[in-house]
This record gives C-alpha cells, structure tokens and sequence, in this order.
C-alpha cells in the first residue's frame, strides 16, 4: 500500500496548517498532504485510522496525479485552529479538479477513530450530493478554538483515470471574491467563443463558404469540450445524468480533433499544396472517428488512451505541415502556426503551474483559457484575411473586366484577326505533323502519295523537267544487327540531315518511304545535272564516316534510282513512273551499291 508520491512518514507528523489571519487566500496543501495507495480498494475508514504512521508517505510540493491508476488513493491532511480565539474558524476545503469519479471525505478529530462529519460525492453520482454547489468540490470545515482535526479523503476512479488532487484551503469570503472573479473571466471566455462561433454561422450561411462551416465546427467541439472539462456543463446542463457528463468530456475532445483536422486540412489548402501530408492527415482523421467509439461504450480512460496520443500527432502533423507551407510562402499558413503558438505558450503555462514552476496567479491558472483565446481570435484574424484577399482578387477581377469591356469595341478585330492567325497558324503546324516523318524530319510516305501525282501533272503542262530519285541505305540490316536499333535510327536521322542539306531549292523536296528507303523529287535540271545532283547527295552521305563493319565500304552509303521526265513529256502514270525509280535503284544495288543509276522518260515521237 506504498504510494511513490514521496518518503515514508518515519518521523514526526507534517505541520497542521492553521486556520486564520494569512498573507493570502488561497492555501496550497500540498506540503501538508500525506498519501496512502490501496492498491485492491478494500480499505475502509476504520481501517485506515488503525494504520501505522509508517504506510503513509509524504504528498511533497506538487499535487498528487496518479494518472492511469487501478488503485484507491487516500489523502490527509491536518487543520488547527490556534489559541487564544473567541470564535469558531470557519474555512472550506477545496478538492480543485471537477472530474474524480467517486470522493468521500471524512473530518476526525485527531486520535478519534469517529468522524465528526462525513461526505460522499464524485462526477459519477448527481451533481446535487455535493456539498456546495460549485464546479470543484467545496468541504466547508468548522472548527473551535484550539481544535486539530484530520481530513480523510478517498479518491476512486470507475475505470483507472485519476484526476490530479489539488487540495487548498479556503476563507470564505476570499473564496466567494474568487468565485466571483472566475465566472466573470469565464463568462468572457465563454461569451467571446460564443460570438465567434455565432459570427462564423453567420458567415457560412451568407457565403456558403465551407471554410466558416469546418471553423465553427471546431468551434463548437472546443467551446462544448472546456464547458464540460471545467465542470460548468454537469451543473447547468445535465446535472442529473452523470453517465451522460462523463461520456461528453472524450467524445467532444474527439470531435474536436476531428473538427480541427477537417478545418486545418482546407485552411491550409493540403490536397492541392502538401498532397503526401494531406494522406496523412486523412489517415489520422481516420483514427479520430474509431477513437470516438470507447467512450461511447462508456470507457472513459481508454478514450484517453487512444484518443490523446492519436489526437495530438495530428495536430502535431498539422502544426508541421503549417510550417512547410509557411516555408513556401502560404499567408493562411502564417496565421494558422502564430494561432497555434498562441495556444501553446498558455498551455505550457497552465502545466508549469500545475507542476509548482510558476506561482498561481490569473495567467498561470487559466492558461488554457488565455492561449485557445487567442488560438481562435488569430485563426478568425486569418479566416478575414483570407476573405479580404478573395475580396481583393474578386475587385480586380471586377476593374480587369470593365476595363476589358471599355476597350473591346476597339480590340476585338485586333484579337480576332490575331486569333485567326494563331489558329492557322497551329492547323500549319498539325497539318506539318501528320505528313512529317516523326524519326528523321522528312515527310512521310503518305504526303508523297498525296503530292507525286500532281506533280506529275504540272510536270506535263510546265516548261520544267521533273526528277524522281528512290534512295536506300546500304546493308542497313546488316548494320541494325551489328550496332542496335537505337544506332540505326541515329544513322537513318544522320543520312536525313546530310541530304536535306543539299536540297536548297524552293521545290525540291524530301520523302521518306519506309525503313531505310527515302525519295526525292526536284525540278529544273537537265538529265545530266540530276545525275550529278544525286551523286553529290551520296557523297554527302558518304562524308559523314558513319563507321559499318558490315559494309564492303566500311561506312554507311547510300543507293540511288533516278528518274528524269524533261519538260513537253506526256503525263505518265505515277505508279508506272515509281517502279521504274524503283528498278533503276534495284540495278544500282545489284552494280555494287553506293551508285548512281539514272534513266529519262524521253517523250514518244
């Protein structure tokens, strides 16, 4: 039945703490206090006065915060009203944590083994069995002159949360002054999340914007969540449900992490500028809602287990994912980390008064309160900015159009006229895609079927010869085993490049038919200057000393057929024109290759 709280009591009984004049009101009892764990709860009062001095232990400096426990913790405490005085002391004991479970409570005089009075309460039971109506539990004490007395309490939890046991002693008057200055404060607290959250439906419902809708959401989750967590909610809403008290506390926390992660996930824009960190968030959101199920089911400490962990990361998620944004320049995401660090300096302040750090005062006590004020005001502060930036964006938006609408009457054959030509000029660029050779930049066998026999025609009709020469690299098979595809395809660009370098007249074009076989048709020369042309194209060729092993020349060449039409030819069939090309490159190939062999259609006498 040892409790860790401090060493065993193996000297002298800590000092009784004296009722009357003081420097101050409150008292904290924490030095005072002694502690004893009955860790199966059979102890009864009896059996606890029997005890020896030795099974308690001292409370030291900070109140006792079992935390996740499945034991009873005992409390004692020693109270004296010192002589001489002619009137009783009046004083109240206050337990200062709305949320133990089950309280009993015992005045004994010292060294009786009766009580003198004897209490039984906890947020289990109807908020009437407390002994003064107030969030926190009040024991008012009575004592006469020269009078010690010892306060027993029994603190039990239904399900293995305790709450931290803060015990200080009370003036009357003074704790009447400080009631009254605490529900002012949290009137004004309450009061100013109330207006927000009303401001924010307003919003929402003028704008329909959903951002108003996931703000007042977490809005409403937090305002219900401290309502309920500072014990306002079990005295004014329900205060004969107790079951019902118990089971708001996790389930608005829930719902409030929930809201936040909802809100902060489209305040901050994630889907579009974090993708991976909005996964995660969702992933978290996710967790939230199974979260929500325990104290449905009425388990109050495992809501806690799973809830804060989970509940936390994603804030912390959501904290870190402000900052990167922040990093790239987001302003939501400016206001969204200041409003956290709002929260955070309050909260930090809150628990270094918890642990005995920094002296009770209205900062410190109500730390929570102060930093999630400012952690609402700064997000509506970044909720407006937000809006004044649509606002300014939709004004712009505004003067651009009028000013457009000023200056069409004026632009419009302008934007027209450039639209048309943008227009050809992009159905020009389509139309130069589907008749080109993707591979080699030569037009492909499609536009040659498309252009040879008109030019056939005006060939007939025109004072021009017209020339057709079929080209083919040589041993090119032999050269994709060898080297590659990929090589192949370089030398096939490497062969288009040298010969459309030599074709520099208006109307000499470029084809290639398939594989390594090309064409090209040209006008205005003789039959001996078109033999010569085509020669210097396969030395163009030749030139570039592609490297071919599998070449009796050992570089890659080229063949050529070349048929001339001189001017006042008849028309001939284009097909009967493309197989004569086609023989005459076939001779070429069979003479040796990298050869020229040229034939011209004479007209019929």
């Amino acid at each position: 039945m040892a409790a860790d709280s401090g060493p065993p009591l193996a000297g002298p009984l800590p000092a009784a703490s004296v009722l009357g004049p003081a420097p101050g009101w409150p008292r904290d009892l924490s030095p005072q206090v002694e502690v004893l764990e009955d860790p199966h709860g059979r102890l009864q009062l009896p059996e606890v006065l029997a005890l020896p001095l030795q099974q308690w232990r001292a409370g030291g400096a900070t109140p006792l915060n079992p935390g996740f426990s499945r034991s009873v913790w005992w409390l004692r405490v020693r109270l004296q009203h010192p002589l001489p005085a002619d009137t009783p002391a009046q004083a109240v004991l206050e337990l200062a944590q709305p949320l133990h479970d089950d309280v009993q409570v015992w005045l004994v005089h010292a060294g009786a083994r009766q009580p003198l009075r004897a209490w039984h309460t906890g947020d289990r039971q109807p908020f009437a069995s407390r002994p003064v109506a107030h969030p926190h539990w009040l024991f008012p004490l009575r004592l006469e002159a020269g009078e010690m007395v010892e306060v027993y309490l029994r603190l039990a939890s239904a399900d293995g949360l305790h709450e931290a046991a803060q015990l200080r002693l009370w003036e009357p008057q003074s704790l009447l002054e400080s009631a009254g200055r605490e529900r002012f404060a949290y009137g004004l607290y309450y009061g100013a999340l109330l207006a927000l959250l009303l401001y924010n439906l307003f919003l929402y419902a003028s704008t329909r914007t959903a951002l108003h809708a996931h703000y007042a959401a977490y809005l409403a989750s937090f305002f219900v969540w401290n309502f309920a967590f500072r014990g306002f909610a079990f005295q004014y809403w329900w205060p004969e449900h107790p079951t019902l008290a118990n089971q708001v506390v996790p389930i608005a926390a829930g719902c409030g992490f929930i809201a936040h992660g909802i809100f902060a996930i489209h305040y901050l824009q994630t889907r579009l500028l974090a993708p991976r960190l909005h996964r995660v968030l969702l992933a978290l959101l996710a967790l939230d809602v199974v979260c929500l199920l325990p104290p449905l089911a009425g388990f109050y400490a495992a809501s806690y287990m799973l809830l804060v962990p989970v509940g936390l990361f994603g804030v912390a998620v959501s904290v870190w994912t402000g900052a990167v944004l922040w990093r790239r320049g987001s302003r939501p995401a400016r206001y969204y980390l200041l409003a956290w660090f709002g929260l955070a300096v309050g909260l930090v302040l809150y628990m270094l008064r918890m642990l005995g750090v920094l002296p009770a005062n209205a900062l410190t006590e109500h730390g929570l309160q102060v930093g999630s004020a400012l952690e609402f005001v700064l997000l509506a502060f970044g909720l407006a900015d937000r809006m004044n930036q649509l606002e300014a964006e939709k004004l712009g938006a505004e003067r651009a159009a009028l000013e457009a609408k000023t200056a069409l009457s004026e632009q419009l054959e302008h934007q027209v006229r450039e639209r048309t030509q943008a227009l050809e000029a992009a159905n020009q660029r389509l139309a130069e895609m589907a008749i080109t050779d993707e591979l080699t930049g030569a037009y492909n066998r499609r536009h040659f079927n498309e252009v040879f026999g008109p030019e056939l025609r005006r060939k007939a009709r025109g004072s021009e010869g017209l020339a057709l020469a079929l080209l083919d690299v040589d041993h090119f098979k032999a050269y994709n085993d060898r080297y590659g595809h990929p090589q192949g395809d370089r030398a096939l660009q490497a062969v288009s490049t040298a010969v459309r370098r030599r074709l520099q007249r208006a109307g000499d074009r470029f084809f290639r038919l398939g594989g390594e076989e090309f064409a090209v048709i040209f006008l205005g020369r003789d039959a001996a200057a078109a033999h010569g042309f085509v020669l210097s194209l396969c030395a163009e060729v030749a030139r570039l000393a592609l490297p071919h092993e599998g070449s009796p020349h050992g570089r890659v060449t080229i063949s050529a057929g070349l048929l001339y039409l001189p001017p006042g030819s008849p028309h001939r069939d284009p097909q009967a024109v493309f197989a004569r090309a086609d023989a005459l490159l076939y001779e070429a190939k069979e003479a040796g290759r990298h050869t020229v062999k040229s034939e011209t259609f004479e007209p019929a006498p």
